[in-house]
């Protein structure tokens, strides 16, 4: 114990003290002697809490994921759940409630790769960050879940929503599914059913963005919701303001205006990201959610109004000064019209 209390750093240590201490503890064996009473404590804590609070604890997690069209989508949510998860073992086999909870209300998109034949040919178009959609999201083939599916209550299936349990049963149990179930796992998500057995299976990983598996997943891994693979595709690949992705809702998209507007450089870098999923994550680093950005416009209205008359009357003078050269123009042409025909 006395050998513990040497290692804990005082509030009263130095700089060069806390370096010293930490070399000594990285030194010194990896048991629990060697860490510090509050570590100890705080591991302790996490363990004797019940799973079902952690559990619980991940779902509400999983429900801070907002509308489609907001910043919160489904890949800083899912980010949010395995940083917490890696936390420590305990949390790690909570977090896969969140991640099941998460799966089942992200939204799911009809006329957005990968649910489009060839993915791989999708275009990956470059447009102006200032094309911001003005309308809210359409042809949505699976709405986010309500209240109920992080309450865990069951929830009918939407029309035309692919059949995930097979396709789940099929990406864990590669060498046990048959080749039937296969093909219907590709059908139902739209893709060519053709080929031999080992094609079809790396083209159902690939469809999804998993590695190629030779053998059997081990029992206890288990691979991440289809759904949510899909969904998370989907917002990789959309660049904001292009047909392929998730729009924006008209509200947040008309505050991001403002705010490029505002002369907001961070926002501006934001908007240019190569894929909506980036853009919603460098966005909530900096606010947070929806509501926070929404509070920085609000503040960014009040500048706004003297901003915008600071611009016209640059405009104007530069308009003044571009006639007044032209004028000067048009007398020397006159003048020089006029020497010549004296002359």
């Amino acid at each position: 114990m006395e050998a513990n209390k040497e290692r804990v750093p005082s509030a009263n240590s130095s700089p060069s003290n806390h370096h010293q201490i930490e070399e000594e503890m990285q030194q010194s064996d990896a048991g629990p002697a060697s860490l510090p009473p509050s570590a100890i404590r705080k591991s302790c804590c996490v363990s004797q809490l019940p799973p079902e609070l952690w559990s619980r604890i991940f779902v509400h997690l999983a429900a801070s994921l907002e509308p489609p069209g907001l910043l919160r989508g489904p890949g800083v949510v899912a980010v949010d759940i395995l940083r917490a998860g890696l936390t420590c073992q305990a949390l790690l086999h909570a977090s896969a409630a969140g991640i099941k909870a998460l799966a089942t209300a992200v939204p799911i998109y009809l006329h957005i790769p990968p649910l489009l034949l060839l993915p791989s040919s999708f275009p990956n178009h470059h447009q102006d960050y200032h094309h911001l959609p003005a309308s809210a999201p359409t042809a949505v083939l699976a709405t986010p879940a309500t209240k109920a599916a992080f309450e865990g209550s069951p929830e009918t299936k939407p029309a035309g929503e692919p059949d995930w349990d097979l396709i789940d049963g099929v990406i864990s149990r590669p060498k046990s599914c048959t080749e039937a179930q296969l093909r219907n796992a590709l059908r139902q998500l739209r893709q060519p059913s053709e080929g031999s057995r080992a094609e079809m299976m790396s083209r159902l990983r690939n469809l999804l963005g998993f590695a190629p598996a030779a053998v059997e997943p081990r029992p206890r891994s288990s691979p991440p919701p289809a759904r949510l693979c899909v969904s998370l595709q989907q917002e990789r690949e959309g660049r904001c303001g292009s047909a392929e992705a998730e729009p924006l809702s008209v509200r947040l998209a008309a505050a991001l205006r403002d705010m490029v507007e505002a002369g907001n450089g961070l926002v501006g870098a934001a908007l240019a990201e190569p894929s909506l999923a980036a853009m919603r994550r460098e966005l909530c680093a900096l606010y947070g959610n929806t509501e926070g950005l929404m509070e920085a416009h609000r503040t960014c209205l009040r500048q706004l109004p003297e901003l915008r008359r600071r611009r016209a009357e640059e405009r104007r003078r530069s308009l003044e000064v571009w006639r007044r050269r032209e004028e000067e123009e048009r007398a020397k042409e006159v003048g020089l019209s006029t020497k010549c025909r004296l002359s």
